[in-house]
């Protein structure tokens, strides 16, 4: 089975820069609070007489100059640390989602390699200019986009709609991300091989839920090519039980346009 080069995926570059930010982050709140115990240091080892000149002039524009300085004092060791709280967990949250996606997009990358390598090619994060295909086969029984979710409810149907009961509602149309995924993929083989009958499989892959039905499918959005959700154990025998309508030609053709595409994002990171 060919294994696509593993270029840096969106996930990865996300994590980079949520894990920059949480880390200049928590730099301000350290650093806020050592200047504030700095500063305490210095003002009380300077001795009441330094505020002798404002207590001289009058008893309460010497208490207000002292109020002052405590007021700023608190404001550095726990005023903007404490302002600054949320966004720290905030990025956590952030980092912690990332991580589990990270974790079911290689969940089904082990699930992938189950697939027999002398018939089956499979490329992970295939970027074709509008984000990453998570992962893309290339096969006898067709060609198919697997998007993965980290999701680990129970994943229902409900009026045609995909319902996630119980932990991690989704927050977006994942039916519609898929299908359009499948759809980018669709035109930028028919455009590079001048090809018009191309199908391109739409799968949502969903490795940590808790339960997927048998035959679960999709026809909101494109009532012609549904899109198919399976648990991640489950995708190898979705795509090898799969019949397409294209000839052994035009898969091996795909395959080298999918090769070529990841072989062009490759050398632009390098």
């Amino acid at each position: 089975m060919h294994r696509g080069n593993v270029s840096s995926s969106l996930l990865d570059v996300q994590y980079e820069g949520l894990t920059d930010a949480l880390d200049r982050v928590n730099l301000t709140r350290s650093f806020s609070m050592c200047a504030g115990i700095a500063f305490l240091g210095v003002v009380v080892a300077g001795g009441w007489h330094l505020y002798d000149l404002w207590f001289q002039r009058s008893s309460y524009l010497g208490w207000v100059g002292v109020g002052f300085l405590g007021i700023y004092v608190l404001v550095l060791v726990l005023g903007i640390p404490r302002i600054l709280l949320p966004v720290v967990k905030t990025y956590n949250e952030q980092i912690a989602t990332n991580r589990r996606e990270r974790a079911a997009e290689d969940a089904v990358d082990a699930v992938l390699k189950g697939l027999d390598e002398s018939k089956y090619s499979v490329f992970r994060n295939v970027y074709l200019g509008y984000g990453d295909l998570d992962h893309v086969v290339v096969g006898p029984t067709g060609i198919f986009v697997i998007e993965t979710k980290s999701n680990r409810g129970t994943v229902e149907m409900e009026n045609g709609r995909l319902k996630i009961r119980g932990l991690d509602e989704p927050k977006k149309d994942y039916e519609r991300q898929a299908s359009g995924a499948s759809w980018q993929l669709k035109v930028a083989l028919s455009e590079r091989l001048q090809e018009s009958r191309v199908f391109v499989e739409p799968i949502l892959a969903f490795p940590a839920a808790a339960k997927v039905p048998d035959g679960l499918e999709l026809r909101r959005v494109n009532a012609t090519v549904p899109v198919r959700v399976v648990h991640g154990k489950d995708l190898i025998s979705v795509i090898v039980g799969h019949r397409t309508g294209m000839s052994t030609t035009t898969l091996e053709a795909c395959k080298k346009v999918v090769q070529d595409i990841v072989a062009e994002r490759t050398s632009v990171n390098q």
